[in-house]
Formats: C-alpha cells, structure tokens, sequence
C-alpha cells in the first residue's frame, strides 16, 4: 500500500503495528510518571480490557447481523456456539471491570 506524502512523493504507508509499536509505550510510559503507581495502573489496565472485551462482543453481534452470509446465521450449532462464547466473554469482560 503506497501513500503520498505531504510534498508530493509517493512511498510506503508506515503499517499500523509499526505506529503502535513505537507509540504505545511511550503513552503508557508518560502515563505511568503521571500516575506514578503500578497497582492503578494495572487496575485502569484490567478496566480498559474488560471494556474492551464488551466492545467485542456487540461487533461481533452487529458484524454477524450484516456481514455474514445467510447460511452461517442459520445454522443453530453455530448460533448456540456464538451465544455461549458471548456469555463467557460479557462474564468476563463485566469482571474485569468490576
């Protein structure tokens, strides 16, 4: 995938794992000197995992609503499979928060 550049010139898009591996610590690392204790951060980190892991579950919910084929959401074993997943990942998700 190629980008063009502010002054014209057209070269590769830096990927995305790239960014974030460069970004993402140093976030966390200006987070930490603010915060300046490793048990909240841990804390605000299972938090934002378990709002994470609700976020999940309703894309995979709406993407199963408008991106599957029919012959997938028909399919009770799958539908079963999905609702059990669904449960065990909320549980999860709601205690991470809690």
């Amino acid at each position: 995938m190629t980008r063009v550049q502010p002054d014209g010139r057209t070269g590769p898009a830096p990927a995305l794992s790239a960014i974030l591996t460069w970004t993402l610590p140093l976030v966390w690392t200006c987070f930490f000197l603010w915060v300046q204790s490793p048990v909240l951060m841990v804390q605000i980190g299972g938090i934002g995992g378990g709002v994470f892991l609700l976020a999940v579950v309703v894309a995979v919910w709406r993407l199963r609503c408008i991106g599957v084929p029919k012959r997938f959401r028909t399919n009770p074993w799958l539908t079963a499979a999905l609702v059990l997943s669904s449960i065990a990942i909320l549980g999860v998700g709601v205690y991470g928060i809690l």
